[in-house]
């Protein structure tokens, strides 16, 4: 059995570790991290108010290093946690003003095309690769309107 003084020894030196590993600091987490000193949680926080001390030192010690490394890394887990979050709002915006777009565009051609397509041709005929990517996209409308502004299926 470790004696008083050697247990508060292996306290600070577990959560020293703990600290330097990046293992969240609770009273469970240092049982687990040293079992053989210490059976259960309420050991450090109950009845002896200086392992409590020493864990809670532990405690901000390890908060005050991780919001240093957060704001020296840019780059950190929580920033680029919400970094992400951010950029899955934008895509979403995007895609759907995208596919607002894209039945727009459809809706115009369908209404030019029905008044005879020989207007629209000549307008993509100098803009081929501007009708390659709208076709791709599905922009463009799905039926072949032929000159009297009947619609067939392709």
């Amino acid at each position: 059995m470790i004696d008083r003084s050697g247990k508060l020894m292996a306290l600070e030196a577990a959560l020293d570790e703990m600290i330097a590993d990046n293992i969240t600091i609770t009273a469970r987490a240092v049982v687990r991290h040293i079992p053989e000193v210490f059976k259960n949680a309420s050991a450090i926080t109950r009845d002896n108010p200086e392992r409590l001390q020493v864990l809670g030192d532990a405690q901000k010690r390890q908060r005050t290093i991780r919001q240093l490394k957060d704001q020296l890394d840019p780059k950190s887990r929580g920033a680029l946690q919400k970094e992400v979050a951010t950029l899955k709002e934008r895509l979403l915006r995007i895609e759907a003003q995208r596919d607002m777009l894209i039945a727009s565009h459809r809706g115009l051609f369908q209404a030019v095309s029905s008044q005879g397509r020989k207007e629209l041709y000549r307008f993509y005929s100098k803009y081929a690769d501007v009708e390659k990517a709208l076709t791709k996209m599905g922009a463009l409308p799905t039926t072949e309107i032929s000159e009297n502004g009947k619609g067939t299926k392709e």
